[in-house]
C-alpha cells in the first residue's frame, strides 16, 4: 500500500502534502524543545513539497489548509494520538517548533501598530 498525499491549490500553487513514515514522525516527537525549530527545516520536507521559506509567504488561512491537508493524510496517526491522550502534548511541541522558527525570522513588532485585536475582513476579489 502507497502512503497517502493530498494535493491542494493555494492560488496558482498546487501543494503535495505526505503521509508520514513512523520513523520520522519518531524522530520528530523525540527531538527536544529547543531543538525543535531547526529540525522543523528537515521534517518539512518529509511532509509536503512546500518548502519552509516558501511556507513563511503564506497567509494564516492559506498555512492552514496546508496544516488541514496535513491531519487529513496522517489521520491515522491523528486517531491513535487521541486514543493515547496525547494529542494536545504533539500539537504543543508542533506548535512551539513552528513559533521559535516563524520568531527567528520574521520581527515580532511592528512599529505604529496597535495592541488591540481587529476584525478580520476578506478580500472581495
Amino acid at each position: 500500500m502507497a502512503r497517502k498525499t493530498k494535493t491542494i491549490t493555494i492560488d496558482d500553487m498546487r501543494i503535495t502534502v505526505y503521509e508520514v513514515v513512523v520513523a520520522d514522525l519518531l524522530a520528530a516527537l523525540d527531538t527536544p524543545e529547543d531543538e525543535a525549530a531547526g529540525r522543523l527545516d528537515e521534517f518539512m520536507p518529509k511532509c509536503t513539497d512546500l518548502s519552509l521559506d516558501k511556507a513563511k509567504t503564506l497567509a494564516p488561512s492559506e498555512l492552514k489548509a496546508v496544516w488541514d491537508a496535513f491531519r487529513d493524510v496522517n489521520d491515522v496517526f491523528f486517531s491513535l494520538l487521541e486514543k493515547l491522550g496525547v494529542t494536545d502534548a504533539v500539537t504543543g511541541e508542533v506548535r512551539a517548533a513552528v513559533l521559535a522558527e516563524l520568531n527567528a525570522t520574521v520581527p515580532t513588532a511592528r512599529s505604529g501598530g496597535s495592541s488591540g485585536s481587529a476584525a478580520p475582513t476578506s478580500n472581495p476579489g
